[in-house]
């Protein structure tokens, strides 16, 4: 990764000056699943093309060449962190993912991308909630159904810290149990 500056400077001292375009200047990457920043008038700011997996497009902007400011540069350092902490997979089914149905229920607003605007957002923290809560989801689904319990008599306190004893008629009622009735 290089900073225009950098970037430049290495195509002239190569003896390439006609490898420098005036628009990398506000960013660029070789990496084919981002949309560039003069594509979109956002200087330093790549968004993951739809259908694209968000770990391999992170891979392939880091081994460049990429063009970006230092602020750009930090945020894809710390996102590949993340991607690390989280696994490839993970990262795929949250930020950007090959499989259409996965990646078309992506939000935009989740879809990964890296900008110098991110620098001072602790977007890093935000990912890892979007993980925990995906988590959380998976687990609520693995977990059976509590079963229904009829609702009993319960014992009652009365005044002086007695209980009262339900009625046994009230009691057979709930059990199901059918009772003679004495005829007196």
């Amino acid at each position: 990764m290089f900073t225009p500056e950098q970037y430049r400077a290495a195509c002239d001292v190569a003896g390439t000056p006609d490898k420098w375009d005036e628009g990398y200047a506000a960013g660029h990457t070789e990496a084919r699943q981002w949309v560039q920043p003069y594509d979109t008038k956002h200087d330093n700011t790549f968004t993951l093309k739809p259908g694209e997996s968000a770990s391999q497009a992170l891979k392939d902007f880091i081994a460049g060449p990429s063009i970006g400011d230092y602020k750009t540069i930090l945020v894809a350092l710390e996102l590949d962190e993340i991607r690390d902490g989280m696994g490839d997979e993970k990262f795929d089914l949250l930020f950007g993912s090959t499989q259409s149905e996965i990646d078309g229920q992506i939000p935009p607003s989740q879809r990964l991308q890296i900008s110098s605007a991110m620098y001072s957002i602790p977007f890093g923290a935000q990912m890892e909630t979007l993980a925990d809560e995906y988590d959380n989801s998976l687990r609520k689904a693995d977990e059976p159904e509590a079963p229904a319990v009829a609702a009993l008599v319960e014992e009652k306190p009365i005044d002086g810290g007695v209980t009262a004893q339900p009625a046994p008629e009230m009691i057979a009622d709930e059990l199901g149990i059918q009772r003679e009735q004495e005829l007196v």
